[in-house]
């Protein structure tokens, strides 16, 4: 397959993406929206955020208006797909991303996020947990909904 055959397959797997993207968007109604009275925003974890799975949910979470933190265990990676959600929003004032390194198998890091997240939004309210363990120890959850896949 050439360099066109290449390009034109990933931008029909990125149309895919959209259209499916779409089809399982969930049309939250105001008083459904309970994020939304938090001040000034509700803060969500996703673990393995920076593809797959955890990157789709870090993505609808920042388009449903919370301030999610992409924690993955590169942090170039984490990065980039922070840019990746921030480029695929209408304006930079509706979605709020920011990425942290953070290895789930190691005990330092578990207890540095923990402390910076205490430290920097209080704790967090939405934990997408896209590893095996579905809690992070130490950080105070206001309003817990963790999702393990």
């Amino acid at each position: 397959m050439g360099k066109k055959g290449k390009e034109a397959a990933r931008e029909r797997r990125e149309q895919r993406r959209r259209e499916v993207t779409l089809l399982r968007a969930l049309p939250y109604e105001p008083h459904q929206r309970w994020w939304d009275s938090l001040a000034p925003r509700a803060v969500a974890v996703v673990t393995g955020a920076n593809r797959g799975i955890g990157f789709e949910a870090a993505r609808q979470l920042a388009q449903h208006g919370l301030h999610v933190v992409l924690a993955s265990r590169d942090a170039a990676k984490g990065q980039e797909a922070a840019g990746r959600i921030l480029a695929e929003a209408p304006d930079e004032a509706s979605v709020s991303v920011e990425s942290w390194q953070l290895d789930v198998a190691d005990a330092v890091s578990m207890q540095a996020f923990a402390a910076w997240a205490v430290e920097t939004h209080g704790g967090i309210h939405v934990l997408v947990s896209a590893f095996s363990s579905p809690y992070l120890p130490h950080v105070p959850v206001i309003r817990f909904f963790a999702f393990t896949y």
